[in-house]
């Protein structure tokens, strides 16, 4: 899980060269794609990314937004941040909450 955490970080560098656009979404599925495929090596294909490697992500993660947003719609981290972040960068949004996220939770 920690090399999860280390990767998002080395994309945090250089966004452009890894998603090519400022919309959280293509950041949304090239990790959610990087994750499937280290939950395949990991314990086999189960049919989802959210495995443990990705779960503090795609759902810890997630409802942390969803309660500092004070919304409760279903949409994935990458979808509260776009909606409730609406001017600006929403990449740079979301590493900025990603630190935040970081300061209080153990990955």
């Amino acid at each position: 899980m920690k090399d999860l955490l280390e990767f998002i970080l080395r994309i945090e560098e250089r966004p452009g060269l890894w998603i090519g656009n400022t919309d959280t979404g293509y950041l949304f599925q090239f990790l959610s794609g990087y994750c499937l495929a280290k939950s395949e090596g990991e314990d086999g294909f189960k049919g989802h990314f959210v495995s443990e490697y990705g779960k503090w992500l795609f759902d810890d993660f997630r409802i942390y937004l969803a309660t500092k947003y004070k919304d409760s719609r279903t949409f994935n981290w990458a979808g509260l941040i776009i909606n409730n972040e609406p001017d600006g960068n929403s990449t740079d949004a979301f590493f900025r909450l990603l630190h935040e996220y970081l300061a209080d939770h153990t990955v």
